[in-house]
């Protein structure tokens, strides 16, 4: 105190130091000022919340106690090189160093921080202490390292979308994917980054708009209402104007908005809807250029549309005729056959009539009327097509038009044309000649692949007695070999004469119609699988993002549940451990007190091997090792364990087997059987009081059917799945009141699965649990049984007198054990604390029997001193001591030439029984 008194004194005055102190107690910033030899001179009490000491302790750790070797190391460079400069008259510090440095919490947690350093120099300018302020920012970085995995997850899925996918930031593309650089066909995508939408479009956009201020105002629109979706005209490296539809979604990013752009080509789209909109206006035109009535009207006959020709030839302008009925334009005592026929072609038929016309100045126009049902504007409708046969110029407009028309004998095999108009070879390439002096019929000019349809179709409506109808389309080859699709309305004639019946109607090629509307269903298929996979890329992020939040919360809660699991345990290790110290202790207090040792010490292991076994499932480094398996003794064993720790809770105990001794023997693994069934009683028995527990087996359909069922606090059915999951328990009020790391159940559904079972449960909350698994029932050969097994009694004596032993352990407590163990055995030991220690020894003591090995040591690593020992002595066994932290650790000592393995912690008699092995 007198120190830092001395300290404070030299750098503020009396009414500063009141400000200052005040302040530096109540802050949650941890404040300090050490001297040059690191020596702490002043530490706030913000201490013990930051880093889990108090001052007072504080005062017995170095500095390198508190700070992870590399932050140490850092700081020590820092001071040291201060130190120096300022041996310089001219030196003069900085105004402040920043940094981040990671201590070590009280709990062994790692603790980022930042921290602001201040030098303070003497009136010779020479250092005399740094002074400084450390921040807590660990939230911060595993913020940061959570966003930087998010956004490397986002940033593959961006690189290989098969959509153009762009970002804009100040309006400008910041960047963009290797689809936006093939789609735009520039050489990289650095010619694109930092360019305006505006950069890489025309001028101008169709609607007359600048392309800079049109893009202005689609980009504020999608930042205000949070999305925006329209067609733009963008212009490739090689200045060919291309559309597409794009889609801006603005997405929050560091503190700000900015736009996540989709971009899709829609070049072919357009140009089928162009070829439709360009065929919709040839059938307009020839709508009203052929000279023939052409009608629209709805089903009760109102009329919806004329052509050119009705409003020529009746005299009426298209706004009355819209106005009329279409039984206005025919005489009163035909409308009962016209309703008549238009109720019959309603009903599936195609009806022609003869019937005239009446004009507006009261004149008829004979006509044959053609009535079929169809669909205009979203709405059923009557088609009428009729023809003046009062007009001389009939038979040449029609030649003029793309309609043909036809007729052609009716049951003879090649359908042999009898007339056919001239314009047939703007179709079909043949001219009307060929046809009519049946050089070539209509039967041969179909398509092979649609002619036994289109026959069957013509049957079928001969059958029927229909004798009008109109094809499905077809296609046709034309002289040339080219296909053409064409469409005809057919009407059976009969001749009187010599009752020879026709066909005759109108053939139309609709080619450009059918690949147009080929086209666009193509362009939409693609559209919508395009749409379907970008809804299934959003929901896998969406899906994966939520999945990230849930398994860092587990995560949290699991590591927070650890830290109280693992304390209670080294709680009662230590705190009993130092009871022990009393040298008046009752034998009987210092059993109890070793028993509670014992007990936690088991309980603290059982916590490691959780989270061992359940990083191994996670990484897929589990073996499965299958032999001799005696259930029955398992489960003997299982109850003589468990049957004390019922008892102290008043649960009854009950073990069924279905099986005699000698058919309980299966191939299985052992080692994780028990391990199962100790994870699910051990569940039974933390949640069970003044109740039953049973456990047993059957054997069903070459299975072993196990199970363990308790009357205790049950499970939500709600969560019967997620309880197997890493990390999961019931709820977190269970955790705190019953314990439990969270991972039992995952291991032992893990251990199952391995096994060739399955697992699965019966619970209801308040009513109990039942866990059911099954293994394989898989007896082995008789004659591959063990006939004698090897027992080993806890009591045997050994008596290594004459034995030479070489104990390679660096940490002291570990040797001591190792010390105690064989000082029973009279056995001689030597004692090396790191590897070349080790060589030396056997170097120079060729009496040396055996080697137990560390694998850690603080020089050369366990496994190259055992390789370079046997270089020395080939011979001389090497028995490893691994803690077995990762996979592979037993055959890696193996490899490097030890002779067998024991894992951590040691078990005294399993290690005495190892070491005779070799004596033998």
């Amino acid at each position: 105190m007198e120190k830092q008194k001395s300290f404070q004194e030299s750098e503020l005055s009396d009414k500063s130091e009141d400000k200052y102190t005040l302040l530096a107690e109540n802050t949650s910033d941890l404040i300090w000022v050490i001297d040059t030899k690191l020596r702490a001179q002043y530490i706030s009490p913000s201490c013990e919340k930051f880093i889990g000491y108090t001052v007072e302790e504080l005062k017995d750790l170095r500095f390198s106690q508190l700070h992870t070797p590399e932050s140490y190391k850092r700081i020590i460079n820092i001071i040291k090189k201060e130190i120096r400069k300022s041996e310089n008259k001219n030196y003069r510090p900085k105004k402040e160093y920043k940094m981040e440095v990671d201590y070590i919490h009280k709990n062994g947690q790692i603790i980022n921080a930042e921290v602001k350093g201040y030098v303070s120099l003497d009136r010779k300018g020479k250092v005399v202490s740094i002074s400084g302020i450390s921040r807590d920012i660990t939230e911060r970085k595993q913020a940061e390292e959570a966003l930087k995995e998010s956004e490397e997850k986002y940033r593959i899925l961006f690189e290989k979308s098969d959509d153009a996918i762009l970002i804009i930031d100040d309006n400008k593309f910041v960047d963009c994917n290797n689809s936006v650089v093939k789609m735009l066909r520039y050489k990289n995508k650095k010619e694109l980054l930092n360019t305006h939408p505006s950069e890489l479009s025309p001028e101008f956009q169709p609607d007359g708009r600048k392309s800079f201020e049109k893009a202005e105002e689609m980009i504020h629109i999608a930042l205000t209402k949070g999305i925006n979706h329209f067609e733009w005209i963008h212009r490739r490296a090689n200045g060919e104007d291309f559309p597409v539809e794009v889609w801006l979604t603005a997405i929050p990013y560091k503190g700000k908005k900015i736009i996540h752009t989709a971009w899709r080509d829609i070049t072919e789209r357009k140009r089928a809807e162009k070829a439709l909109k360009e065929n919709e206006e040839n059938l307009n035109l020839l709508f009203n250029t052929v000279d023939v009535f052409l009608l629209i009207s709805d089903t009760k006959g109102n009329i919806l549309k004329v052509n050119d020709t009705v409003i020529k030839v009746l005299g009426y302008s298209e706004k009355e005729l819209l106005k009329m009925n279409v039984l206005n334009l025919h005489p009163e005592n035909r409308h009962d056959e016209i309703r008549k026929n238009v109720r019959l072609m309603l009903e599936g038929e195609m009806h022609s009539l003869s019937i005239p016309f009446i004009t507006k100045n009261g004149k008829l126009v004979a006509a044959e009327v053609r009535l079929k049902k169809g669909f205009w504007n979203g709405q059923e409708v009557i088609i009428a097509a009729a023809m003046d046969y009062s007009a001389k110029e009939t038979v040449e407009i029609i030649e003029k038009s793309p309609v043909v028309l036809f007729l052609w004998k009716r049951g003879q095999k090649d359908w042999p044309v009898e007339f056919v108009s001239k314009n047939v070879t703007n179709v079909f390439g043949y001219s009307a000649e060929e046809f009519m002096s049946q050089k070539i019929s209509y039967y041969e000019v179909v398509h092979p692949d649609d002619i036994k349809r289109v026959v069957e179709e013509v049957n079928n409506y001969k059958k029927e007695g229909i004798t009008s109808f109109e094809h499905e389309p077809y296609r046709i080859i034309t002289k040339s070999g080219n296909i053409k699709w064409v469409k005809d309305i057919t009407n059976v004639r009969s001749n009187t004469e010599d009752e020879t019946s026709y066909y005759e109607g109108i053939i139309v090629d609709i080619t450009e119609r059918k690949k147009a509307e080929e086209d666009l269903q193509k362009q939409n298929a693609e559209y919508t699988a395009l749409n379907k996979q970008y809804q299934e890329q959003n929901k896998a992020l969406v899906k994966a993002k939520n999945k990230a939040v849930e398994s860092d919360r587990l995560k949290s809660a699991f590591l927070a549940n650890m830290s109280h699991e693992i304390r209670t345990p080294m709680n009662g290790i230590i705190g009993f451990a130092d009871l022990l110290n009393n040298s008046n202790l009752s034998s009987e207090n210092r059993k109890d007190y070793t028993d509670v040792i014992i007990q936690s010490s088991h309980q603290l292991l059982n916590i490691v091997n959780d989270i061992l076994d359940i990083s191994r499932i996670e990484i897929g480094e589990v073996e499965f090792r299958p032999v001799n398996t005696y259930v029955n003794n398992i489960m003997n064993e299982l109850y003589t364990k468990f049957k004390p720790l019922s008892n102290k809770n008043n649960n009854r105990l009950v073990l069924t087997k279905k099986l005699s001794d000698t058919k309980s023997i299966i191939i299985t693994d052992d080692v994780k059987l028990r391990q199962i069934f100790n994870n699910l009683l051990s569940n039974s028995l933390r949640f069970t009081y003044n109740g039953d527990i049973e456990f047993g087996y059957n054997l069903k359909n070459n299975f072993l059917e196990f199970y363990v069922i308790d009357n205790g606090i049950g499970i939500p059915e709600k969560l019967h799945q997620k309880i197997f999951e890493p990390f999961r328990q019931v709820e977190m009020t269970i955790t705190k009141k019953y314990g439990g790391a969270g991972l039992g159940l995952a291991i032992a559904k893990a251990n199952v699965e391995l096994a060739g079972g399955e697992i699965w449960l019966n619970s209801k909350k308040g009513k109990g649990t039942s866990f059911y698994f099954t293994i394989p029932y898989n007896p082995p050969d008789p004659a591959n049984l063990n006939k004698t097994t090897s027992s080993y009694n806890s009591e045997t004596v050994y008596d290594f007198s004459d034995k030479t032993i070489l104990i390679v352990e660096d940490e002291g407590v570990n040797y001591k054990f190792l010390e105690l163990i064989l000082y029973k055995t009279n056995a001689n030991t030597f004692h090396a604390e790191n590897g070349e220690d080790a060589i030396n020894y056997v170097k120079i003591y060729p009496e040396i029997d055996i080697v137990l090995m560390d694998i850690k040591l603080p020089d050369i690593s366990g496994y190259e001193t055992t390789r370079r020992i046997k270089k020395l002595r080939k011979n001389l066994p090497v028995i490893a001591q691994t803690a077995f932290a990762m996979p592979g650790d037993a055959d890696k000592a193996i490899e490097a030439g030890c002779d067998n393995y024991i894992s951590k912690p040691i078990n005294s008699w399993k290690l005495l029984k190892l070491i005779d092995r070799y004596f033998e």
